[in-house]
C-alpha cells in the first residue's frame, strides 16, 4: 500500500477521455466535445462519429441543454408532438412540450 501512495505522489493520476470520435482527432473542439461526452451531455451516431462540422437540430440542442441541466424527464410521450414520440430524441423534445418550452 505504500508502494501505490509513493507512485500516486510521483505519477499523479490524470483524466484520460474515455472515447475519441474518429472524425473529431483533429479537429479544433475535440477536447470540448470530449469533455461534454464523457459526462453524457452528448453522444455521437450510430456509427461511432460524432460530426462535429455538421449543424445541430432543435431536438439535439434540447438533449445538450437538458442534459447538462440533469433535468428529470417522464416517459410519458403519449402528450407530445405526433411525429416525435418515436424518435430518439423524443424525451427531451416531449419534456419541453410538457414544460411549455416548445409549442
Amino acid at each position: 500500500m505504500k508502494k501505490l501512495a509513493l507512485l500516486l505522489l510521483f505519477f499523479p493520476v490524470t483524466t484520460f477521455a474515455q472515447y475519441t470520435f474518429p472524425d473529431t482527432v483533429e479537429h479544433e473542439y475535440r477536447q470540448s466535445i470530449e469533455f461534454l461526452s464523457n459526462r453524457n451531455i452528448v453522444q455521437g451516431f450510430p456509427d461511432g462519429t460524432f460530426g462535429p462540422d455538421r449543424p445541430i437540430t432543435r431536438a439535439e440542442m434540447l438533449k445538450i441543454v437538458f442534459g447538462a441541466t440533469e433535468v428529470e424527464m417522464g416517459t410519458d410521450r403519449t402528450d407530445c408532438f405526433e411525429d416525435v414520440q418515436d424518435q430518439r430524441y423524443a424525451p427531451w423534445v416531449c419534456y419541453a412540450k410538457e414544460q411549455k418550452i416548445v409549442q
